[in-house]
Order: structure tokens, then sequence, then C-alpha cells
């Protein structure tokens, strides 16, 4: 309990000073932390963000970046976009909830740039923002799963929320994930919160996010751990034992059998979505780039509709 009190106290005390050197640090990091969370919560920081750095803006913190000016000329752009637009309703309303695009930039053109120290300690409290978050939803998750005994609760959208949604929680995780698996020297703490973090990964079973993932892992034991070959391969080992153990829970193997059936063969059965009175069918990638018509109980993987949205686009480049 002491150390808990001493690490939280240590925390405070860094957290406040280097506020002092940047005000806008505790909002930044209160920001990234926030995102997988209830969209409102994030707007109302976002909000007070704002509102601070127009009580307490100095023009001579005020300087041009024209990495910051990328968000603030897309949101423009969207703006543009309400006089070409076949419904002003929904493309208000979507201009409306993409509005940090321009906070957030004006934010960190009104204040000086944080150091490369500062930088550091963002992603350090982040990483362990989002560890925090991952236990609190396996928590929830492990309080539902009692109450209702449905083992669903822990995969997908089912453990985060489809508001959330599952596939942005998997990024922020596997960035905080990497944060402590690139750590130098490691305490025991880092291999139990690593452990922890790998594990919400596949949990939330976005499957470009998991290949990319692990992908990212082996690509860095390969080219930029500084173990000796005979430990990275080792651990290599380790962690393809570990990939070949989790084939074998159900719902990340029917997700990666889905999308491989859609690559492989058309119109195969959707057992997931179909119900007794209603049978929904898979789009393969084949049919989303030729087919010119669909049927309303024709469901498009993640694959597919990708391929389907690229071809709408050219399409319409055509067109114009």
């Amino acid at each position: 309990m002491t150390n808990i009190y001493n690490f939280s106290k240590n925390v405070f005390l860094d957290i406040k000073q280097e506020n002092r050197n940047n005000p806008v640090f505790i909002f930044v990091i209160l920001i990234l932390i926030t995102i997988p969370l209830a969209l409102i919560l994030n707007s109302v920081l976002i909000g007070l963000m704002a509102i601070f750095t127009f009580f307490y803006f100095k023009k001579i913190n005020f300087k041009i970046d024209k990495e910051l000016f990328l968000g603030i000329i897309l949101y423009l752009l969207m703006l543009l976009s309400m006089f070409w637009t076949i419904d002003s309703d929904r493309t208000a309303s979507a201009i409306i909830k993409e509005i940090p695009l321009l906070i957030i930039p004006i934010c960190f053109l009104c204040f000086k740039p944080f150091t490369e120290t500062q930088k550091n300690k963002i992603i350090q409290y982040y990483s362990y923002g989002i560890f925090l978050l991952t236990i609190f939803y396996l928590l929830k998750a492990t309080l539902r799963f009692f109450i209702s005994n449905n083992n669903e609760v822990f995969f997908y959208h089912e453990l985060v929320t489809k508001e959330v949604n599952a596939i942005h929680v998997s990024v922020y995780v596997a960035i905080a994930f990497f944060y402590f698996f690139t750590k130098p020297i490691k305490k025991i703490l880092d291999f139990v919160i690593l452990a922890i973090l790998f594990l919400m990964v596949f949990l939330l079973s976005s499957k470009n996010i998991i290949v990319v993932f692990l992908g990212l892992i082996v690509i860095y034991h390969l080219f930029y751990s500084k173990l000796s070959h005979q430990l990275r391969l080792k651990n290599l080992i380790l962690v393809g034992v570990i990939l070949i153990s989790f084939t074998f829970i159900g719902r990340i193997k029917d997700r990666f059998k889905q999308e491989y059936e859609t690559i492989m063969t058309d119109s195969t059965v959707n057992d997931v979505i179909s119900k007794n009175n209603e049978i929904v069918y898979n789009v393969s990638i084949k049919q989303a780039w030729t087919n010119t018509i669909f049927r309303a109980n024709d469901y498009f993987p993640g694959t597919a509709f990708r391929v389907y949205q690229f071809r709408i686009f050219l399409e319409m480049m055509k067109e114009n």
C-alpha cells in the first residue's frame, strides 16, 4: 500500500511540475487516455483545453508548424463539402463531431512545443492509463459474465461497447503495449502489463490490427532488439506458441475463418448473423469487386467492404 501511495505521489508531483513548464501537458494526457471512453468525456476535455488556451494565450508562444496545419486544412475541406453534399443535416452533424481536428491544432499552435522528455512522459502516462482502462474493461466483462453466463462479453464490441468500437480500442492498446515492449529495462510489473495488454489486443479480435500488431513484434525482434540472436529466436518461438494457442479460442478463430472464407469462396453463410428465418451470406472479395447487384441479406466482412469502398471511389472518380 505504501508503494502505491509513493508511486501516485511521485506521478502527481511530476505531472504538476511538467504542467508548469507547459500548461496543456495535463490536458494532452487526459485527452489521450479518454479516447477509448465515451465521446462526451473526451469532447469536454478538448473544450476545456480550448477555453484554457484562450485565457492563457501569450503571443510569444505562438509559432507556425506546418504539420499542425494539416488537421486544420482537412477540417476546412470538410466544411467546404457542405456545398456539394446530398444530405446537409448528416454532413453538418459529422462536421460538428470532427471539430477536434480544428481545435487541437490551434491549441498546439498557441503553446510552446513539448520537449522530447515531455513527449516521452506523455507516452508513458498514456500507456499506464490505457492499462488501467484495460483492467476496467476486463473487470466489467467478468462481472457481466457472472451475471449473464455469456462468454461473448469478453470479445470484440461486447468487451468495450460498439460506440467506443473494438477496432479503435485495439489500436490504442497496441500503442501502449509497444511502450512497455520497447523499454530497455523491464521490471516484473512491466511483464505483467505486457501480458494483459497482449491478451486485450486478441480479445478485441480486430483481424487487421492483430496481423499488423504481430508483424511489428517480429520486425522489432529481428531489426531493433538489442538481445542476442539466440535469445531473439527463443522469444519468437515463444510468441509463435502463444499465437497458435490463441487460434483455439472460438471467437477469434471464427473471425479469422470468416475472413479466409470470404477471400476464397463466394456467398458463404454467415453463421453468426444468420437467424432461423433469414440466412445471411458473406460477400467475397471477388463479389465486392465485380457484382452489380447485392441482396438485402448480403453481409460485407472487413476486407470485402474495403474493396467495395475502393471500387466505389474509382467509379465516382470516373464519373467526375
